[in-house]
């Protein structure tokens, strides 16, 4: 039933009747979702502090940075599988069953790393972390998608952002609680894990169906989309270069645990601060040209990075505050221009290949950065990121050349989201249409 039919129908009825038919309010929908929001805090908690640890833990053990860029890599690889095996799994049979297992999976490989010293040995179970956490985006996004009444989902997708920014910035902190030399910190981020499970399994709530994503070729996405597919690309190669290896660089810089893990953590804090208003940019004017500035911003920044002194504690604060704000958000904003190119019967399809194009390609961004940092130093983080957003950024002038602008009437809203599975991009997209849709109707 869509808003519109819902508001003339309440139009006839009673208040009481009205109110009743418009479902449950908002502060009910998350009294219902609380204890899921809760358990995923957890999940992205340990998500949070296990990328970094990895990363700091692998230096410790004189791992070269080729190697640790291929461990870092497994994650991406991992997430990009699972955003296609898990929901034919779920679907098949049943998400309680897939969430319990995943969570268990992710559980077991966040505690033996330091039982099993071994950079191939870490690959896998950094691709059996990506593999579950997947899983675990997919059935919780199912969940919440499934709980939450049409006129609440937006709301509900913008609180489930505040905990994955909030969680994602808080996770590693938690390197300031103990040595990544040691063992406490895998333990507490399978316990974080574990954790996750419990809320989500005693909810009371019927499960959602989850179903197998329909696909839609890249080169179907393409051919609707070139600047959502290669900004997609650019997107994936960057961040996962910049998610994977930051803790990297600043211990090649000399920096402490805590201290490299901060950086990320002021990154994040910088993409939830400009994610807001470079989306609401991008809805004002031709979103194209946005993507275009704030893309060759982001280079410009990358290549200041290369030259600037980071060994300077307060700079390189800054700069990754700076950068993280003009990066990490691009991930909604090319989405939204994506969406702006299809029609609605796509957009689920779209999602799924999008969601896979990313992680595809986060694959390999962290892989060739480290071996550009093991031949040509560590300016070649910066310099290999300034480069991909340049190459992009060129494509972006250059498709603007090629196709006219969507009007700014037709153009979707943006759905501020920093990371999502197939589930929440695609409930993404179709609650930026259906808030264009009202507008539309309303004018």
């Amino acid at each position: 039933m869509t808003d519109t039919t819902l508001s003339s129908s309440a139009m006839t009825a009673t208040p009481s009747a009205a109110l009743a038919a418009a479902g449950p309010t908002l502060r009910a929908t998350l009294a219902m979702v609380w204890a899921l929001l809760f358990g995923m805090g957890a999940a992205m908690i340990a998500n949070g502090v296990q990328g970094p640890l990895f990363g700091l833990r692998a230096g410790l053990e004189d791992f070269s940075t080729t190697l640790t860029g291929l461990i870092m890599a497994g994650y991406f690889a991992g997430f990009a599988a699972g955003s296609l095996i898990v929901p034919t799994l779920a679907a098949r049979v049943g998400h309680i069953r897939v969430f319990a297992a995943l969570a268990s999976l992710v559980s077991i490989a966040a505690i033996l790393p330091p039982v099993i010293v071994n950079p191939w040995a870490w690959c896998l179970l950094r691709f059996l972390i990506g593999l579950g956490y997947a899983g675990l985006y997919i059935v919780a996004e199912s969940w919440l998608n499934d709980a939450t009444p049409n006129a609440h989902r937006g709301r509900l997708l913008s609180v489930y952002m505040i905990v994955s920014l909030g969680c994602m910035a808080g996770g590693p902190l938690l390197l300031y609680l103990a040595d990544p030399g040691g063992f406490e910190l895998f333990i507490l981020a399978s316990v974080l894990v574990s954790a996750a499970l419990i809320p989500v399994l005693l909810t009371v709530r019927p499960a959602p169906r989850v179903e197998a994503p329909s696909k839609m070729s890249l080169l179907a996405l393409y051919r609707s989309s070139p600047l959502g597919v290669i900004g997609g690309i650019g997107n994936g190669l960057v961040n996962g270069t910049f998610i994977g290896l930051t803790v990297v660089l600043a211990q090649r810089l000399g920096y402490s645990a805590a201290d490299s893990a901060l950086f990320l953590t002021v990154a994040v804090i910088g993409a939830g601060t400009l994610q807001w208003p470079l989306g609401y940019l991008s809805d004002r004017f031709d979103r194209r040209t946005v993507l275009a500035v704030v893309i060759l911003l982001a280079a410009t920044v990358a290549f200041a990075g290369t030259y600037t002194d980071l060994t300077d504690k307060s700079t390189g604060l800054a700069l990754m505050f700076i950068y993280g704000g003009v990066t990490i958000p691009l991930y909604s904003l090319i989405l939204a221009h994506l969406n702006d190119h299809l029609r609605q019967d796509q957009m689920v399809a779209a999602a799924s290949g999008y969601v896979f194009l990313i992680g595809a390609s986060a694959t390999v961004g962290p892989i060739v950065a480290s071996w550009l940092m093991d031949h040509f130093g560590d300016g070649s983080f910066f310099a290999f990121q300034g480069v991909v957003w340049l190459a992009t950024g060129g494509f972006a002038v250059w498709r603007m050349t090629q196709r006219p602008a969507v009007a700014l009437a037709d153009q979707t809203s943006p759905i501020y989201v920093a990371r999502m599975s197939t589930v929440a991009a695609a409930s993404a997209m179709e609650i930026a249409q259906e808030n264009d849709d009202e507008t539309v109707e309303a004018a």
